[in-house]
């Protein structure tokens, strides 16, 4: 089967992908061998897992899948209570995995517990003295752009001698399939230069070079929680909502150069603030039933502030579409921040955390909440 018809066929079970029959089958067109239900191998102990591990799953974990050379290598599958899937209960799970169940080797599968969210998670040890592991996720649900996640689950194909390999040789499948460091660099370089050309186009209108650097941050932070928000389908149900928000702007009979003035700070001063009042008749009628019903995100990022006051300057319609175009390219990357984040610590080793920093192996250091 050619690469192409692969990630069709790829693409089209991670769209119905709903429980184990289709999980099976894609995971089968990768060349890995099912587990038998009668196999002793099948249901992973769990008795001696720690409470918070086991309370998180549904039902006991399963080895769906083997592979290699002695069927070292394996897929477990893990369905967790609830609706979301939090990466700290992910955790706990392949930790216990890891520690009690000897899974050392493998890919791990969680759904919640209706099965219409997954991550496929590979864990990579880094070599060194700490021997770190990094977690890196795809994820599949209704929200999700699937383009990216079928060509990155089409890599992890086994070839005809897949039953030869060793375990370490499919890892390290795994671990390219799972790579998206090349395509993270390129997006940062990108909005590097989407940053600084914003940026400048304000210097020349207001000469004010701090301020500049204060709004053009704000402006694209703005504009990405705003992706976070349409991800999300709080935006009329439509996970592309600001593709079409554009189009609509553009199919308009108004003046050019008029989208951040008259439908963005619409979008972000009243819609988001709960004081859309309707009387836009700019607006095509299904855009207006949008604005109208727009979630209330409670001020903060999109409260109308100092610095959208202290000038008069203007965001052109060119200068939009850079920067429109640049957060469709992180929509269909899928480069979420649960993919890109490299590195985790608990509080106990905030000292490991900084020294990874130091050592030029992470660009930012993050606190959270683990389950948040």
């Amino acid at each position: 089967m050619s690469e192409d018809s692969l990630q069709r066929d790829v693409f089209d079970l991670l769209n119905r992908l709903r429980g184990e029959d289709e999980l099976n089958s894609l995971l089968s067109s990768l060349g890995y061998s099912f587990v038998p239900r009668n196999d002793d191998g099948r249901r992973l102990v769990w008795n001696s897992w720690t409470d918070p591990a086991r309370e998180a799953l549904a039902e006991r974990p399963q080895r769906l899948f083997r592979a290699g050379s002695g069927g070292e290598f394996g897929v477990a599958y893990c369905r967790l209570k609830g609706d979301s899937l939090l990466v700290g209960q992910e955790r706990r799970v392949i930790s216990q995995l890891q520690g009690k169940n000897n899974f050392t080797r493998g890919l791990f599968v969680f759904s919640n517990e209706d099965k219409t969210r997954w991550h496929f998670v590979n864990v990579r040890h880094e070599a060194g003295e700490d021997r770190r592991s990094l977690q890196r996720r795809i994820t599949i649900g209704p929200e999700e752009r699937l383009r990216t996640a079928s060509e990155r689950i089409a890599k992890m194909r086994l070839g005809a001698g897949a039953a030869r390999m060793s375990a370490l040789e499919i890892q390290n499948v795994h671990n390219d399939a799972f790579d998206v460091e090349q395509v993270t660099k390129k997006f940062f370089d990108d909005y590097t230069k989407v940053y600084f050309e914003l940026q400048d186009d304000l210097i020349e209108q207001t000469g004010d070079k701090r301020w500049a650097h204060d709004y053009s941050l704000q402006f694209v932070n703005r504009m990405m929680f705003l992706y976070f928000v349409q991800r999300k389908r709080w935006l009329g149900d439509d996970p592309e909502f600001m593709k079409g928000f554009w189009n609509a702007y553009r199919l308009s009979d108004g003046p050019e150069d008029r989208f951040f003035e008259d439908w963005l700070k619409v979008l972000f001063f009243e819609s988001f603030n709960g004081r859309f009042h309707g009387g836009h008749r700019h607006f095509p009628a299904e855009i207006r039933s949008v604005l109208a019903t727009a979630p209330y995100l409670n001020g903060g990022l999109f409260t109308e502030n100092e610095l959208d006051q202290r000038h008069s300057f203007e965001i052109s319609d060119h200068r939009f579409e850079k920067v429109l175009n640049l957060l469709e390219h992180l929509a269909r990357k899928g480069l979420h921040p649960d993919g890109t984040v490299s590195h985790t610590f608990p509080l106990s080793e905030t000292g490991q955390a900084y020294k990874a920093f130091d050592a030029g192996k992470t660009g930012k250091v993050v606190i959270s909440w683990e389950d948040g």
